[in-house]
């Protein structure tokens, strides 16, 4: 996923279900840096759609430890995020 273009609500549902689906280390990392990507350019790219902008935000962050459980987010906070589209 190299591409930093801004992801239709329907893309974003996809990525939350591969993630649902496997929440591996290397699927979360890769996921992570490709919303990093574009949440990072989002001065040269307008979001227009608040929901789409804050899940993105947060799946760039889905690669961050938890020292106490492991990753600090899980399959729970990715259903409520598929929700919020």
């Amino acid at each position: 996923m190299n591409n930093t273009s801004i992801p239709s609500r329907d893309e974003l549902k996809s990525i939350l279900n591969k993630l649902i689906n496997d929440d591996s280390k290397e699927n979360r990392k890769e996921l992570a840096m490709w919303a990093f990507n574009i949440y990072n350019n989002k001065h040269n790219v307008s979001i227009d759609d608040s929901s789409v902008e804050k899940v993105i935000y947060c799946i760039s962050m889905v690669d961050l430890i938890d020292l106490d459980s492991g990753f600090l987010y899980g399959k729970q906070d990715f259903e409520n995020w598929l929700k919020e589209l």
